[in-house]
């Protein structure tokens, strides 16, 4: 510091001695801007920090804030030191480090402090890679800003662009990005499934086309560009279930956009779907095609639940004895019924749910991406419940895997508070890794 600085905050220390920090803090702004050398400014910006903070002063707070983002220079151990004064004010602290990273662009250091004081997980995502490839280039430690990475459940972005790599990058991008930003994520996830076909990871090219259909299934703003993207890239997918399940769910959500298609499976949607509207607002599952089949008894069943027919409990009843049959194939119907029935106020048609909730677990037939959750929260045998759940979490149904997570939470705490602390350790991990 200068002796001029000196003096100058000498004499303000002095008022704030004898008259109180508010007095002080009055001479302190007279002077701040009258101090011609930057280090005698930064010291009497901190000075500032310090005392306004312990004297709760808020608009000095602010006006601080302001003078220290004008100070030239890079001042990042200075700002580390600032910033836990600034605890209750994260706007202030935003700004801070938002004026950090203008004012030091190449300092990977600025970056990393950015993400570390971020609310949001895809700013600090952001953050933290500007932060790596900034280090990358400077040929620095990065040790801190991978762990930081694999905190939020991203490996190290390797620089040899490899698939798992890419399609860790392309789902984060997927979920984060603005309609441009998601078509051409869904284009490099396209990629990664048509790269299996030359030989390449084929758990990859799975995972890449899994993420595609929970994204076609979750989305609603998807546009006719997205809906064809993922078709194609689907339509390369060698699991043969999961395709022709993934291809169905999308042409429903194709024919309900009204997409002009010649395509098979969307008349088959389209069918699908006028039935489904039939049911749930004429309240008729109208004729089965042959004998009635566990997936019309269901739709029957749910339409009389809707309609408040009188027959209601007789639908059930014969829902029921229609899942005992050996020929009876699971369908998402009949969950549907199930926590539909279960809160009805007909005693029959409530026993007939709760019957058939074991069932669910042993029909055969693909299990349904949707309809766990809720079944299982609807269920009356607590034993049951969990297994609900794990057989929807199993079959990508997002609101069992949280409801499982939830539950596993629950059972730590219960387990700590009897003292088996690595059981509760351990049931705590398994939910964790359930929810990334």
């Amino acid at each position: 510091m200068s002796i001029g600085g000196k003096l100058a905050l000498a004499a303000v220390e002095q008022v704030a001695a004898t008259a109180g920090l508010r007095a002080g803090l009055v001479a302190l702004r007279r002077v701040v801007d009258e101090l011609s050398d930057p280090r005698d400014r930064a010291r009497a910006i901190e000075l500032g920090f310090t005392w306004a903070s312990e004297s709760e002063d808020e608009s000095t707070l602010t006006w601080l804030c302001d003078r220290w983002i004008g100070q030239p220079g890079e001042r990042l151990d200075e700002l580390r030191a600032l910033l836990p004064r600034l605890r209750h004010r994260p706007d202030l602290v935003r700004a801070l480090v938002d004026a950090q990273c203008i004012r030091a662009p190449d300092d990977p250091r600025s970056f990393y402090l950015r993400a570390r004081v971020r609310p949001d997980r895809v700013g600090q995502l952001a953050d933290l890679r500007t932060a790596l490839r900034l280090a990358r280039a400077r040929n620095v430690p990065t040790g801190a800003i991978e762990a930081r990475l694999a905190r939020l459940g991203v490996q190290d972005e390797v620089e040899d662009d490899t698939p798992r790599a890419r399609l860790a990058a392309l789902r984060e991008k997927l979920a984060a990005g603005g309609r441009y930003k998601r078509v051409a994520a869904l284009d490099g996830l396209a990629e990664l499934v048509a790269a299996a076909e030359a030989g390449r990871d084929e758990a990859v090219r799975d995972a890449a086309a899994a993420a595609l259909a929970e994204h076609a299934d979750s989305d609603p703003r998807l546009t006719e560009i997205e809906l064809d993207r993922i078709r194609t890239a689907l339509a390369r997918w060698p699991d043969e279930a999961a395709r022709a399940a993934a291809l169905g769910r999308l042409a429903a959500h194709a024919r309900l956009l009204g997409a002009p298609s010649e395509d098979p499976l969307d008349e088959a949607a389209g069918r699908a779907l006028d039935l489904a509207t039939s049911v749930l607002e004429h309240h008729v599952a109208g004729s089965p095609d042959g004998p009635p089949d566990l997936r019309w008894r269901a739709l029957d069943a749910i339409a009389g639940v809707r309609g408040g027919t009188p027959d209601v409990s007789e639908r059930y009843e014969r829902l029921a004895s229609a899942a005992q049959s050996p020929d009876a194939r699971l369908h998402v119907a009949v969950l549907t019924a199930c926590w539909v029935g279960a809160a009805h106020p007909d005693d029959v048609v409530r026993r007939c749910s709760q019957r058939l909730m074991p069932r669910l677990l042993e029909l055969p037939g693909r299990r349904p991406s949707r309809g766990w959750a809720r079944a299982a929260s609807v269920c009356e045998d607590p034993a049951l419940r969990p297994r609900l759940l794990e057989a929807g979490r199993a079959a990508g149904d997002p609101e069992a895997r949280s409801d499982l997570a939830a539950a596993l939470v629950r059972t730590a705490w219960q387990e700590a508070a009897e003292g088996r602390r690595d059981e509760a350790l351990a049931r705590l991990r398994r939910a964790r890794a359930m929810l990334k």
